[in-house]
This record gives C-alpha cells, sequence and structure tokens, in this order.
C-alpha cells in the first residue's frame, strides 16, 4: 500500500498539468473542420492560374536575362 501511495504522489501534480490543459484542446468538431478546409483541393482554374502565372514570371525573367546578359557582358570585359 505504501508504494501504491508513492506512485500516487508521484502521478497527481501530472494530473493536475493534463486536467489544466483540457479546456484548451481543440474539439473532435474543431479538428474535423480544420481536417476538411485542408483536404480540398484546388480545382482545374486555380491549376491553370498558378501555371499562367509561373510561365509569364519563367518568361519574363528569362527576357529579361536575353537582354542584360549582353550588357552585363560587355561592361565586365572591356579592354583598354
Amino acid at each position: 500500500m505504501i508504494e501504491v501511495k508513492a506512485t500516487l504522489a508521484r502521478l497527481e501534480p501530472m494530473i493536475v498539468s493534463i486536467h489544466a490543459q483540457v479546456p484548451y484542446l481543440a474539439t473532435k468538431a474543431e479538428v474535423e473542420a480544420v481536417r476538411g478546409e485542408l483536404a480540398r483541393k484546388p480545382g482545374y482554374g486555380a491549376m491553370w492560374s498558378m501555371g499562367i502565372a509561373l510561365f509569364a514570371l519563367t518568361a519574363a525573367s528569362m527576357s529579361a536575362g536575353a537582354i542584360y546578359l549582353p550588357l552585363i557582358y560587355r561592361a565586365w570585359h572591356i579592354t583598354l
């Protein structure tokens, strides 16, 4: 019986700290709501929009590189 009392004395602070956290934990409904929001996949329109935006950024950066690269090359390789 002494061992049981000693074990309960060690467990009591842990139980109190767990009980203090219970009001702040999410309910099952809240977890399901978040899971539902995360599970939604973007539609075809959103995917096409993202693809077009990425293509436009890539094309713009390649165009800028094609324009400025010869200028930078000439600036660095000037011989006097």
